[in-house]
């Protein structure tokens, strides 16, 4: 009975850093420049704070930032 609570406290431990994995980041190809023009618009417009140097944008990135440009159109 020792060993299968022995067991699963062991299989728990080396489990538990594979849930807190984080996926790779995945950039938005410079080539794709309606997105890149769309975004500095909004940045233009002052809907969105954007470092137009740093490219590419994480796809990630770009969603937050549609997102809040959304938001900010509607209003």
């Amino acid at each position: 009975m020792k060993k299968s609570y022995k067991a699963t406290l062991i299989m728990l431990l080396l489990l538990i850093p594979v849930l807190k994995a984080f996926p790779q980041v995945v950039y938005q190809h410079v080539d794709n420049t309606s997105i890149y023009e769309f975004l500095d618009e909004m940045a233009n417009m002052k809907f969105i704070e954007l470092n137009s140097a740093v490219k590419p944008y994480s796809r990630i990135f770009i969603a937050k930032n549609w997102y809040s440009s959304n938001q900010m159109w509607k209003h």
